[in-house]
């Protein structure tokens, strides 16, 4: 696949999981700021940006109560801005359409 099909791609997958979330301009740009999705990373899965960790992980992790000082100790390459910007635009959405 080439970067101008990917790119298009991931700006696709985003903004489908912005329209099911129902997020606001403001929190649409937080969720692309935060992930990223690729057809051929993680089965285009939604994953932090910059990295294969898919955003379910921290969701699994949440439901699994868990901290968030655990999750960042197991997935390194997530940043802790970008954890907690999730969790902040999750708060009031539901977090079942992320992962689907």
């Amino acid at each position: 696949m080439n970067v101008g099909h990917s790119a298009a791609w991931e700006k696709l997958r985003l903004a489908q999981i912005a329209i099911r979330l129902k997020v606001t301009r403001e929190e649409h740009a937080i969720l692309d700021g935060v992930i990223w999705t690729d057809p051929e990373r993680v089965g285009g899965e939604p994953c932090f940006k910059r990295t294969r960790v898919p955003v379910q992980a921290l969701i699994d992790h949440i439901e699994g109560d868990r901290t968030l000082e655990d999750f960042l100790k197991g997935f390194p390459s997530v940043t802790r801005i970008q954890a907690v910007r999730f969790i902040e635009l999750a708060r009031d959405n539901p977090l079942a359409c992320i992962s689907s």
